[in-house]
């Protein structure tokens, strides 16, 4: 188990030998989303100083569109002209000052369509919630809360922890808003003993997700051994398989729809295994026992050709 270990960490992180992996790169891939989610307040803070820049030095777009579309420019307040001129005028320094008031809010809006992210969450702080078992969660925890004090003030994110089967629910999902960031880790529901603690985290996770606004909800997302995703989860991360099965494992029935890295099947859903048991006790015991001897052979032959 130690050693398989080894490599399910350099599946994780790549290393020099592997390059990078398709688990390293989903990590990236999303990981790098979250930073765009963090990093749009001084990109709009940029693109807002651009905008000031521009139209203070040359003109505003407004007044240029509309100049264009009238053919003919539009008067100075002090000087004498047709009502309808000075009512344009009036009409177009408002909406101007309109722009300017929500400068920030729409430069925003127009960063996350470029980038393809939702554009309805909160233009606001962005807060983490990191949802483990507690020495995962807490060490997570105190990483990233370090790594954003060294950061500009601009650029940093609130972070917190909780344990998704204990007071995640009660102490957290009052807070959630719309952009909120979850992550949880989630167990591996193929051992008997990590079952119901998968069903707990899903519910949890749902939970939290369903706190909806302008049909908008937090981002969450679930990194585990299941590549189900939740329906109301962005997103399911699926780390690999590299230990030697558990006997349980080998109860699962035989799904067409899923196989884990050792390559045999599994139901991609907590109850799998209670589904499982049941069958056992009506009669599918030879099966099971058949099916597991099987492949404990495989995959001792293919250990054998590994080392």
């Amino acid at each position: 188990l130690n050693r398989a270990l080894c490599g399910g960490l350099r599946e994780i992180v790549g290393d020099g030998r592997t390059g990078t992996t398709p688990t390293s790169r989903a990590l990236r891939l999303y990981g790098r989303r979250w930073a765009w989610h963090v990093l749009e307040a001084p990109i709009s803070w940029i693109v807002s100083a651009i905008y000031i820049l521009v139209t203070v030095m040359v003109t505003t777009p407004l007044v240029a569109i509309v100049e264009a579309a009238i053919g003919q420019p539009l008067p100075a307040f002090d000087d004498e002209a047709e009502a309808w001129l000075v009512t344009v005028k009036y009409i177009v320094n408002v909406a101007d000052s309109v722009i300017y008031a929500f400068l920030p809010w729409w430069t925003t809006v127009a960063i996350r369509l470029v980038q393809q992210r939702p554009w309805l969450h909160r233009v606001a702080g962005r807060s983490i919630l990191i949802g483990d078992v507690p020495w995962v969660a807490q060490s997570v925890e105190a990483f990233a809360s370090k790594t954003f004090a060294l950061a500009y003030s601009i650029a940093t994110a609130s972070v917190a922890s909780a344990n998704p089967n204990d007071h995640l629910v009660h102490r957290h999902t009052h807070r959630v808003v719309r952009g909120s960031l979850l992550v949880v880790g989630r167990p591996d529901g193929r051992l008997s003993s990590l079952t119901t603690a998968e069903a707990a985290c899903c519910l949890s996770v749902n939970q939290a997700s369903s706190i909806q606004n302008l049909g908008v909800t937090c981002e969450s997302l679930t990194i585990g051994h299941n590549p189900f995703t939740l329906p109301l989860s962005t997103a399911a991360i699926k780390l690999p398989t590299v230990r030697p099965p558990f006997f349980c494992e080998m109860l699962l029935p035989e799904d067409t729809n899923s196989t884990t890295a050792h390559g045999s099947s599994y139901r991609g859903t907590t109850f799998a295994f209670a589904a499982a048991m049941a069958a056992r006790e009506l009669g599918g015991s030879a099966h099971s026992r058949n099916a597991f001897l099987s492949y404990d052979n495989g995959f001792r032959s293919r250990e054998g050709a590994t080392h």
